[in-house]
């Protein structure tokens, strides 16, 4: 597999009510050639359920990253940074939503 021009990475943690939008926002680029990488800081409220639903059918490749230990925001970004294989690295909080072509405009420029 060849490498992804953007990787786009994601920490989540007790947001079972947005997390399933924002991946889904992800799923719904315009620009094709993207992983998501999605780190679950041990969430008790299904956030880990819905990550694993909607990367067990997603239309890019998908990396799931579960901590065994809650260790905050920094940490699960640091495991996310260096999972991350593309040229390129854009973040996205667990509760924000991409626009459909947002990394396509942004490589644009």
């Amino acid at each position: 597999m060849s490498r992804p021009k953007v990787s786009v990475i994601m920490p989540a943690y007790e947001h079972a009510a947005f997390v399933g939008s924002a991946i889904d926002s992800v799923f719904c680029q315009t620009l094709n050639n993207i992983e998501l990488i999605v780190g679950d800081d041990l969430s008790a409220d299904g956030t880990r359920n819905i990550i694993h639903e909607r990367a067990g059918r997603a239309p890019i490749p998908v990396k799931v990253i579960d901590a065994g230990i809650h260790r905050g925001a920094s940490a699960v970004m640091n495991d996310l940074w260096n999972v991350a294989s593309g040229e390129y690295v854009a973040v996205i909080n667990s509760d924000d939503e991409f626009l459909p072509a947002k990394l396509e405009r942004q490589l644009a420029r």
